[in-house]
């Protein structure tokens, strides 16, 4: 297994959401991440403001592949209604952190 920073941020200019679909969302996500602490997949996180320009969250992740931190950041990107980017941990020799 190795490490993987996923980087969420929300698209700007983002359309209005209704206090009932933000509600949703966030309780989608919030499940999302339990089920990533309960399998062991998820090392530590951070959260940030909401502007516009700024990630909105970050997620330190263990995952089989790049494939497969790509398609578990996909899958919190459908949930969450962010949009995400996936990079590898490396150490200053350029070697992948497991």
């Amino acid at each position: 297994m190795s490490k993987f920073v996923v980087i969420a941020a929300r698209m700007f200019p983002h359309a209005e959401l209704s206090p009932v679909r933000l509600g949703a969302d966030i309780e989608r996500a919030r499940a999302f991440i339990q089920g990533l602490q309960r399998w062991q997949l998820l090392d530590c996180y951070a959260i940030g403001g909401s502007d516009a320009d700024r990630p909105r969250a970050v997620l330190v992740m263990r995952a089989s592949s790049q494939v497969r931190a790509a398609s578990l950041a996909g899958a919190w990107s459908t949930l969450s209604g962010l949009e995400v980017t996936v990079w590898p941990l490396v150490t200053p020799a350029g070697v992948r952190v497991a």
